[in-house]
């Protein structure tokens, strides 16, 4: 059915987008701008949901001491703002966290190199020392 001084104008236009959406046209996609934005999207969107879950489950293993700034249930509302809620958490909404390795000076790689280590292997092996 034709819209009055349209003679079969939108009325096709539906008609051949559903045909066209319903067939995968991608000719008709592309020049609609419906094909290769969805991927992109949704990755950003993977990653932003990501983040967040990151930054909620963070706040909830934080022990209490080293939150700063807000209360906890505050942080937890905080980090559900998509990426300046979880970039405040983890740059302000805590202490900094030590470095897994501590900071003392080398150790001797293997027991032949302890000095300790050969000092009480010389006492045990020598014929006079202590049983």
């Amino acid at each position: 059915m034709a819209l009055p001084g349209r003679p079969g104008g939108v009325e096709q236009l539906a008609r051949s987008r559903g045909r066209a959406q319903a067939c995968g046209d991608v000719r008709w996609q592309k020049r609609n701008g419906e094909v290769g934005d969805t991927v992109p999207r949704l990755l950003l969107l993977l990653a932003v949901v990501t983040f967040s879950v990151w930054a909620l489950i963070d706040v909830a293993q934080t022990p209490e001491a080293q939150v700063r700034l807000l209360a906890r249930p505050l942080w937890s509302l905080a980090v559900l703002l998509p990426v300046l809620g979880p970039a405040a958490w983890f740059l302000q909404g805590r202490t900094p966290q030590p470095s897994a390795t501590p900071a003392v000076g080398p150790r001797p790689l293997a027991p032949d190199d302890d000095p300790e280590f050969l000092r009480r292997l010389r006492e045990r092996n020598r014929p006079d020392g202590p049983l």
